[in-house]
């Protein structure tokens, strides 16, 4: 199918209860493009399930790379790039690509793009703290490019997560790429969101890049700011204001529904409403 956004998730042994309510909440929001899941392991009803409303399965069963912490989150770049790369030619408007387990669309992606991302060759979106603040992702910094990386380039900046990320394919295939050139450079265990973020800090003028927060209505990431133990934990240095449940729903300050609400097992109350919201869908 020409034209339209794509959205692509990456999976590795997900049965079907994991993948439900981020396929089922994408389908309820009307949206229309392709749905594109790269599988690094899954059982035969998951695809089945994931076919029959409407998503491709591309099962992936070669090991790109001999590494002691290979992980679907770092092999998904190389995937996503090449894919990205074979799509540029069929006017693709943008793409969206997002973690599965612990994801769900609250409005339809592609009218929350249309309205506000405009030229952008890619959107990102904040955690709502700076690195100097979040313990976890500091740490990450620290081990990978050491104290003067992360001291020059990143202490100050926004988090950005990596788990939900938009844009032009041929934007995206070049952050992609340029990410998975890195995520295996070191013979250690360390997630690739820190990658990720270093490979934007240091190619600001490489793409029109639209940094979200909190208060944009795009995504909400619920690891820092929705998450009663970690919210009470950093609460003195967020730089976002905080969502709340409305109705059923994630929303911003304001009380405008998020398009997308990542990590939302992390909160109680938001996981059971959500979960009972998409989980008795056929």
């Amino acid at each position: 199918m020409a034209g339209g956004d794509i959205v692509v998730g990456s999976i590795d042994g997900y049965e079907w209860p994991s993948i439900r309510c981020w396929l089922l909440s994408l389908i309820q929001t009307g949206f229309e493009g392709r749905i594109v899941l790269f599988a690094y392991g899954i059982s035969d009803r998951a695809v089945k399930e994931c076919e029959r409303h409407g998503a491709e399965v591309i099962e992936v069963s070669e090991s790109l790379i001999s590494h002691p912490y290979r992980h679907v989150n770092k092999e998904r770049y190389f995937h996503y790039q090449r894919f990205l790369r074979a799509i540029q030619p069929d006017g693709v408007d943008r793409v969206i690509s997002t973690d599965v387990r612990d994801l769900v669309f609250q409005r339809n992606p592609t009218k929350w793009l249309g309205a506000h991302a405009g030229e952008w060759d890619l959107v990102v979106s904040s955690e709502g703290i700076a690195y100097e603040h979040e313990p976890w992702n500091r740490g990450n910094a620290i081990s990978v490019y050491g104290e003067g990386v992360y001291e020059g380039i990143l202490k100050r900046r926004p988090v950005l997560n990596s788990g939900l990320v938009a844009g032009r394919p041929a934007a995206l295939a070049e952050l992609f790429g340029l990410v998975y050139e890195k995520v295996y450079s070191k013979p250690s265990n360390f997630s690739d969101q820190i990658v990720f973020n270093y490979v934007l800090a240091c190619n600001e003028d490489t793409w029109n890049v639209l940094y979200t927060d909190h208060g944009s209505g795009w995504g909400c990431h619920a690891g820092v700011m929705g998450a009663p133990a970690r919210l009470d934990e950093v609460k003195a240095h967020i730089i976002d204001d905080p969502p709340f449940l409305k109705n059923g729903e994630v929303c911003t300050k304001n009380g405008e529904a998020y398009c997308v609400v990542h990590q939302y097992d992390r909160v109680p109350e938001w996981r059971s409403s959500l979960t009972e919201r998409y989980s008795p869908c056929p």
